[in-house]
């Protein structure tokens, strides 16, 4: 899958926009910073489109360590939302932790063993009981959108889709600068369907082969 590099998306954003950096230039002259935000609020609008519709498209796994007699950890720095439940490895069995309500946790109170649930609590897990030794919990999760700072960081972006970030960075430059946006919402409106009808293709492929496996497994 193809990488684009900050540098090159700023590139292209200024070329197709007609933004250039230097030269004499009609408008006010914009900043590769402010572009840069812009590149980055598309970047988190194209991800969100993946996340909700592309299920499991950007999903990371990881671990966080429990500490004993401490009932909170941090979550991973990274983390948006978690996909399926924490789990930990004890012995053959996975020891799947289940999210408890702030009416639930009471029921803990003073114990210590292996945690059986788990609050999110501002940045840190808040797990039930509070864990009397370190245990090793296996995390799922949506990671936070990227965030490009420097010009070499880069994203890999499939099938042409790195156009819709840049029309969204570009719709923003264009109401900043006074410009008329009814083409650019038209491109946008286009470029969306795009990733959305690809992702809802992509996961009816995906039961279809869940399916087939099934009925392959349930054979004699």
């Amino acid at each position: 899958m193809p990488s684009f590099t900050l540098t090159a998306l700023l590139e292209r954003l200024r070329r197709k926009g007609n933004y250039p950096n230097t030269g004499n230039h009609p408008a006010s002259p914009i900043s590769d910073t402010f572009l840069t935000e812009e590149l980055n609020g598309g970047i988190a609008e194209y991800e969100n489109i993946l996340d909700l519709r592309w299920e499991g498209y950007r999903d990371k796994t990881g671990t966080v360590a429990t500490v004993a007699n401490t009932a909170t950890v941090a979550l991973p720095a990274d983390l948006k939302t978690l996909r399926s439940r924490p789990w930990i490895a004890n012995g053959d069995v996975p020891w799947t932790l289940r999210r408890l309500n702030p009416d639930q946790v009471h029921a803990y109170y003073n114990q210590r063993a292996i945690p059986t649930g788990y609050m999110i609590v501002g940045g840190n897990f808040e797990f039930f009981p509070t864990p009397n030794a370190v245990y090793t919990v296996n995390l799922r999760y949506v990671p936070s959108s990227t965030v490009l700072v420097s010009g070499s960081d880069s994203i890999t972006i499939p099938n042409g889709w790195e156009r819709y970030v840049i029309e969204i960075a570009l719709l923003a430059v264009d109401q900043q600068q006074q410009r008329s946006i009814q083409d650019r919402m038209g491109v946008l409106q286009r470029l969306e369907a795009e990733v959305i009808a690809a992702a809802d293709e992509a996961r009816r492929n995906a039961r279809t082969r869940a399916k087939i496996a099934a009925g392959r497994k349930g054979r004699p």
